[in-house]
């Protein structure tokens, strides 16, 4: 996860709306992430939204979103494709690399949110192919709200407006020892994603990430924690079914998360 840099986890801010251009989510998507695609319709960005709830109550059956769960809505105007690798309402795994082998050679970015993913799986966002991906350090990493990881990739990059939408000293590749800056001094900016790192960080949250990630990569190892929880999980099914409780979400592992389980208890009966 290299390249990366602390700052507002919705992706929407890094790719440049043009008009009459739009981004495609999936309807069950987190309120942060569709939040922040909204906030950019004031700049021609257009938001559709793949309807997947009604045949979830038709069918009673959820799937994890691949390509083809997209095909129908992407057009030459689609500018990108935003989705959480990991839903947070069902425990769903997309099918992240699947989606950006088939959409990025056809220009169109892929913009994952990892938070649910992030130091439960193995992940790997170069092997994924996504334009840019984020997670906040809250959740897999156990550490205090108020830090996240950007990560774009270089070549996404090099391609981006030069200029983030909002430049703070951190920005900056060349930063005077004073803290100073003159009217004169060239605006230099970071070559990968601390471009957009917003200065404030939280130091005891960036402190704390550094030793779990150094635990986590060093002593546990991703594989290993992946394999555990989903040896939990399926010990969590059987209970289940014998108990006649519903988990819901996709039943396979390759479509379901290893941590992430809801059980359909609606208190009737």
């Amino acid at each position: 996860m290299a390249r990366g840099c602390r700052g507002d986890s919705r992706l929407g801010g890094t790719i440049n709306a043009e008009p009459s251009t739009f981004v495609v989510i999936l309807d069950t998507e987190h309120p942060n992430h569709v939040l922040g695609w909204l906030s950019l319709r004031s700049q021609g960005l257009e938001v559709r939204q793949v309807p997947t709830t009604a045949e979830v109550d038709r069918t009673g059956q959820l799937t994890a979103a691949n390509a083809a769960t997209f095909a129908p809505y992407i057009d030459e105007r689609t500018k990108a494709i935003g989705l959480s690798s990991i839903m947070f309402h069902s425990g769903q795994w997309n099918d992240v690399k699947d989606i950006c082998d088939t959409y990025r050679p056809q220009r169109i970015h892929v913009l994952a949110d990892l938070t649910q993913q992030v130091s439960f799986t193995h992940v790997d966002v170069q092997a994924l192919g996504v334009s840019a991906a984020a997670f906040s350090l809250h959740r897999g990493l156990n550490c205090p709200t108020g830090s996240g990881v950007l990560y774009v990739n270089q070549q996404v990059l090099e391609g981006l407006n030069p200029e983030p939408p909002m430049t703070t000293f951190d920005s900056l590749a060349e930063r005077r020892a004073d803290f100073t800056v003159d009217v004169a001094d060239p605006i230099l900016l970071q070559n990968n994603a601390q471009r957009f790192d917003h200065s404030n960080q939280n130091p005891s949250a960036v402190a704390a990430a550094e030793v779990h990630l150094t635990f986590y990569l060093d002593t546990m190892g991703p594989k290993t924690v992946e394999s555990y929880l989903f040896s939990l999980g399926d010990t969590l099914r059987d209970e289940c079914k014998q108990l006649r409780i519903k988990i819901i979400g996709p039943q396979s592992r390759k479509e379901h998360a290893p941590h992430l389980y809801i059980l359909d208890i609606n208190g009737e009966g």
